[in-house]
């Protein structure tokens, strides 16, 4: 395109668009900029309606996560953990009382095993038993 024709069309838009603006009323122009307002406002509205949800949506996970911390005992984990000391002590007693609980269920279960085989054996067994036992210890 040569420069005189670009010329004459720039020269040409320009004619147009200045009897356009002529053409144009005030309450056109006022429709114009409230449609305008109008369209910015419905936007704003939406962007913070996006934002309400986003709020929403992140307490909602806040509250998740509050829960799942709160039903693992968390915190309990990482202060045990930060102090080892009370760790050892902890893991200690719950060792002897891990202990002490097998040693009790053993003379349980071995008395009411002797306890069944006494009553189902005719009376005098046991004795005889307890003297062969006793033999075979000696010597």
């Amino acid at each position: 395109m040569s420069p005189s024709a670009r010329d004459r069309l720039s020269e040409t838009i320009e004619n147009l668009s200045q009897n356009r603006q002529s053409h144009l009323t005030e309450e056109a122009i006022r429709a114009k900029a409230q449609y305008d307002q109008m369209k910015d406002d419905a936007m704003r509205a939406k962007k913070f309606s996006r934002s309400d949800g986003a709020i929403e949506e992140f307490n909602e996970n806040v509250h998740i996560l509050k829960g799942i911390f709160e039903d693992s005992q968390f915190d309990e984990i990482v202060y045990n953990l930060s102090n080892p000391g009370r760790l050892f002590i902890m893991q200690l007693l719950v060792g002897i009382l891990r202990g002490l609980g097998f040693a009790i269920g053993v003379v349980v279960i071995l008395f009411l095993l002797v306890y069944l085989v006494a009553n189902s054996l005719p009376p005098g067994t046991i004795g005889s038993v307890i003297g062969i036992v006793r033999h075979v210890i000696s010597g």
